[in-house]
């Protein structure tokens, strides 16, 4: 059980074509004006499908946990692994 306080950090899952460098720049900043430290995993759309593939306990973690999605929702996740 995980209970969120005021100062806990933040995971962030990224899924995409996002370039490693210009994300972790990006949430430097955010961390700096939110006082909380985030903790990022980043995946292209091919390495995600690829690691879901092979059934790593990770990702299965992630996907059955509690999320908030940013942007997208879990129906493109589904169309990512080939199942929607």
């Amino acid at each position: 059980y995980h209970q969120e306080r005021e100062q806990s950090d933040i995971d962030l899952f990224v899924v995409g074509n996002v370039q490693g460098e210009k994300l972790h720049r990006y949430l430097s900043k955010v961390e700096e004006k939110i006082g909380r430290e985030i903790n990022v995993v980043h995946m292209d759309c091919k390495e995600f499908k690829a690691q879901m593939g092979k059934g790593k306990a990770f990702l299965k973690r992630i996907l059955s946990g509690e999320k908030i999605f940013i942007k997208g929702d879990v129906n493109v996740i589904s169309k990512i692994i080939g199942r929607g």
